[in-house]
């Protein structure tokens, strides 16, 4: 007897798991072979595009190929913070408020969902992307506003000149969204430049490393 555990699932996530209780058996079998493939995909962006096209690359696939992934990755995570079973966690789903299963669809279902939050794909990448995000601050967005600022003797003449500053501003995920600027001259800009520039070759040194050592460099991050 599967253990009963008392799965809540949100009211945003309902329709995203009512679509994969509608999924045929063809589109369930197709979504498994991505989530079970061989290699494992180490890319999120990647993964997105292979389950879009299990669901048949409809005009909506695309999208929910982001939900899907995502409650997965957030089911999985919920099963690991509680030490809940994966087909008790799937079963419970099954049976929470707002989704759509009978009990004539449960058993097809349940072994359907477990079969996917015990997939690899959703034990690797689901897990890199928690990890990702475990930071109270996260980059959304960067971008730079580079001002002028005058300097002036006189208030009532021309300026004697002017300084150059650039501004980063960074959208960041927190509790909160929130914006964080940074002034900075042009040479710290080139330092800037520069630690970003090692940065990126730090990276490529670490990726190179675990790919001697046969391990995977995962990437998270949502674009090609």
């Amino acid at each position: 007897m599967v253990e009963r555990v008392g799965v809540r699932v949100p009211a945003r996530a309902v329709p995203t798991i009512n679509f994969l209780v509608s999924l045929n058996a063809d589109a369930r079998a197709a979504v498994q072979r991505v989530l079970h493939g061989k290699p494992v995909t180490v890319s999120m962006h990647a993964l997105k595009v292979e389950i879009a096209e299990a669901l048949g690359n409809a005009p909506e696939s695309t999208k929910w190929a982001n939900e899907v992934l995502g409650e997965l990755f957030g089911l999985a995570a919920v099963a690991k913070a509680h030490d809940w079973g994966l087909e008790a966690v799937a079963d419970g789903v099954s049976r929470a408020d707002g989704v759509d299963v009978d009990d004539e669809q449960r058993g097809g279902f349940v072994a359907f969902l477990h079969g996917a939050l015990d997939s690899p794909a959703v034990k690797t990448l689901g897990k890199a992307a928690d990890l990702v995000t475990e930071h109270s601050r996260r980059l959304h967005l960067a971008r730079f506003v580079t001002d002028l600022v005058p300097i002036f003797d006189d208030p009532d003449e021309e300026p004697l000149g002017a300084v150059v500053v650039h501004r980063l501003r960074l959208d960041c995920f927190a509790e909160r969204d929130e914006v964080v600027e940074v002034a900075m001259t042009t040479s710290q800009l080139s330092e800037l430049l520069e630690a970003i520039t090692r940065a990126q070759q730090k990276a490529a040194s670490l990726e190179a490393m675990l790919g001697r050592l046969s391990m995977s460099a995962f990437d998270t991050s949502e674009d090609d």
